[in-house]
């Protein structure tokens, strides 16, 4: 008794096999192309139904979750101030962009193809809404700013079934005779990333030994960063004054990589101890700046300025530093 689908078709294939053989003495082939037949018909059933065997069961577990995510992600921005529903005056009114967005959110999670193209309906929805706050609201060409460079971080890395194959950025950095542009702009996002937080620091913190700590830390980390993407590309860094750095840091790129997840510990850590002293406009950015070189690490190098984008967008949504933002160290 053949009780599995795999054992059917090895059956199938060897019977069509056997055919084949008896074939080959004669000129009737018609009993051997009909086995293969039976054979590859067998085969497109069995694969068309593993392929949409789901477990009904889970993925409606995995869908309440996520509609449970959404709804306390919604809860949350209706206390932290960009509320989906105002009460002004004894009335009630609605953000009519933010129901929608939700809603369609919602409605995305039914797709089966959500995890693979989530960022594609980001993408949308946050240049829409940057759309309509360039038509309701001041700050006209900081807005522009902020959606032009989102739509370079779009444009970086041509993702879905539509875009996939067009040029983008990332092509354009692969090419071997642009490996020199991909190590500039490495090392000019790491500069800058560092160069912000030391800013930073020094302005709202400089007494504090632990913000001290963070910054040498973060230094510290970029290094590693690089020296690790450096020594597993074929067209790597080989300055001179590159090469004398390199030699202070870990031989291997293990114990670079393990270099790295132990300072972002150490700076998560030294974030913690001062977020007491932060303010509401430093916290975040120590936030971004600590994990910063974690991120790089598992990143390539032709996506380092992408993070260096996100802190310009972060930058252009907050242009000033509030005064409360003073440590009071």
């Amino acid at each position: 008794h053949i009780d599995t689908a795999g054992s059917q078709m090895q059956c199938k294939y060897e019977a069509a096999l056997a055919m084949h053989r008896q074939a080959s003495s004669n000129t009737d082939v018609s009993n051997a192309e009909r086995a293969y037949y039976e054979f590859m018909e067998l085969a497109s059933s069995h694969l068309s139904r593993a392929s949409s065997g789901y477990n009904l069961q889970l993925m409606s577990m995995g869908l309440v979750l996520m509609v449970m995510t959404v709804l306390g992600f919604a809860v949350l921005c209706q206390f932290s101030g960009t509320a989906l529903i105002h009460f002004k005056s004894r009335r009630l009114t609605v953000s009519l962009p933010a129901v929608g967005m939700w809603a369609t959110y919602l409605l995305s999670t039914l797709s089966s193809s959500l995890i693979e193209e989530e960022h594609q309906f980001w993408y949308f929805w946050v240049q829409t809404l940057l759309a309509l706050r360039l038509a309701t609201s001041g700050g006209r060409y900081r807005t522009l700013a902020q959606m032009a460079v989102f739509r370079v971080v779009r444009a970086w890395n041509q993702t879905g079934q539509f875009w996939a194959g067009e040029p983008d950025v990332r092509q354009y950095l692969n090419a071997p005779e642009n490996a020199w542009v991909v190590w500039v702009l490495a090392v000019v996002t790491i500069g800058a990333i560092n160069a912000a937080a030391w800013a930073l620091h020094r302005r709202y913190r400089r007494s504090v030994l632990w913000s001290r700590a963070f910054r040498g830390l973060l230094a510290y980390a970029s290094v590693c960063v690089l020296a690790y993407h450096s020594d597993r590309s074929h067209e790597g860094l080989t300055l001179g004054v590159w090469k004398m750095l390199r030699a202070c840091l870990p031989s291997d790129s293990a114990r670079l990589a393990q270099s790295v997840y132990f300072a972002t510990a150490l700076l998560a850590a030294t974030s913690c101890a001062g977020l007491r002293r932060a303010g509401a406009y430093v916290a975040p950015l120590d936030a971004l700046t600590g994990v910063m070189p974690l991120l790089l690490l598992l990143s390539r190098p032709h996506n380092f300025a992408v993070f260096g984008l996100f802190f310009v967008i972060y930058a252009l949504f907050f242009p000033e530093v509030p005064a409360n933002s003073q440590s009071r160290g």
